[in-house]
């Protein structure tokens, strides 16, 4: 049979439906044809090329050559064959179009994409689980190794790996889960088996099994460590390092403080200092008159023995505001109680001592985050910290 397909033999391997509209025999799938022309049809039937039942089939083509004949007056112009020339579009396709190894060799790296990202997630994996420096990406080793691996791999920077870890581990805090389970008053004596039996029936309340806790973080109280040793073991009790920032601060101040051996009692020293600054306070807040001056300035801050580096807040702010009226308002009244102001040298050893407790008030606040993970960032702010009172004073052990 010929190659060449007119209308009226084309349509004889289609059920027409309507004008615009034909199901192939063969297959059963519909097809349109807009504006009543047969383009679709002959696509779809030069795909039966290999059906002997398929009129002009051409058997070292997949497409039908079909040639165009001669239009007269009365000829359709839609219903025209296009010509499809299979040599011709073979040639243009081979220099339009590459093989498949043809993009591969063509490909110098992958920078983006699933397979990229397995690779990446994976150095990152090997950095953090073994602790190897950031650095290790850019040894020769290591790239020549990742080269041998996935030649197309693009490796990243020392400093993309760090970002990265960075918005994994430390930005994305969103991660992170936090929950209060549970807010318990306690009606007895505050013994460690007292805390302890508290705290397991709250777990068991929430199925919480004591095995499935990881670590107990608490202060560095005598009964509260005996309790999370005694229901949970020594291994999973953490003492909270802020709080044991803030031990550290008081058992240095009240070492100022002299002993008398007779007596057996401490006395001076810093503690006397601050105990004169809370009577001033006091009166500055109890007293009306004091109060309207005290409107003008900034007003002194009392501390609070629960409340972390208040005691350094309120030797700040009276530092600064000693010279300014405190002084002033003080003289103004009369009276047997009245408090006695400070004197000169010891207003100089509350300055030093603000420059002294400074570090360790940024050192609490940078440790009492509740949103961020900051367990990494406790050995790098303690030596950051030691470092910076070195500065200021005779070496420390």
């Amino acid at each position: 049979m010929s190659a060449n397909l007119i209308k009226q033999e084309l349509l004889v391997y289609f059920n027409k439906i309507d004008q615009y509209n034909y199901i192939c025999k063969k297959c059963n799938k519909p097809y349109k044809t807009p504006n009543g022309g047969i383009g679709n049809l002959k696509t779809h039937l030069a795909t039966h090329a290999k059906d002997k039942e398929v009129p002009g089939k051409i058997i070292s083509q997949t497409i039908l050559k079909v040639n165009k004949r001669a239009r007269t007056d009365n000829e359709d112009n839609e219903d025209d064959p296009q010509d499809i020339d299979t040599e011709s579009n073979c040639s243009k396709r081979s220099k339009t179009q590459p093989t498949v190894p043809e993009i591969f060799t063509q490909m110098t790296c992958i920078e983006s994409g699933s397979i990229s990202e397995k690779v990446t997630n994976s150095i990152i994996y090997y950095i953090c689980k073994d602790n190897v420096p950031f650095k290790s990406v850019e040894n020769e080793g290591f790239k020549n190794m990742i080269k041998t691996i996935c030649p197309l791999y693009k490796l990243p920077s020392r400093n993309t790996i760090e970002r990265r870890i960075d918005d994994i581990f430390y930005t994305g805090v969103a991660k992170l889960f936090f929950e209060t389970i549970g807010t318990v008053e306690l009606f007895q004596s505050h013994t460690a088996e007292y805390i302890g039996k508290t705290l397991v029936e709250t777990l068991t309340n929430w199925s919480v099994q004591k095995e499935n806790v990881v670590a107990v973080v608490t202060d560095s109280g005598a009964n509260f460590k005996k309790a999370i040793i005694n229901e949970f073991t020594a291994n999973k009790h953490i003492p909270c390092v802020a709080h044991t920032i803030n031990l550290v601060v008081e058992k240095a101040i009240e070492k100022t403080q002299e002993f008398n051996v007779q007596t057996k009692i401490k006395s001076g020293g810093v503690p006397a200092i601050m105990s004169k600054i809370r009577e001033i306070v006091k009166f500055v807040k109890r007293s009306s008159k004091a109060s309207t001056i005290e409107g003008k300035y900034l007003k002194p801050i009392l501390d609070v023995s629960t409340r972390w580096n208040s005691s350094f807040y309120m030797i700040e702010r009276f530092s600064t505001l000693a010279a300014i009226y405190l002084s002033q308002v003080l003289l103004e009244f009369n009276g047997t109680d009245i408090p006695e102001m400070v004197s000169v040298s010891e207003l100089n050893r509350l300055k030093e001592m603000c420059a002294l407790l400074r570090p360790f008030e940024q050192l609490t606040r940078e440790l009492s985050t509740e949103k961020t993970v900051m367990s990494s960032k406790v050995i790098p702010l303690i030596v950051c910290t030691k470092n910076e009172l070195i500065k200021q004073g005779p070496p420390l052990p």
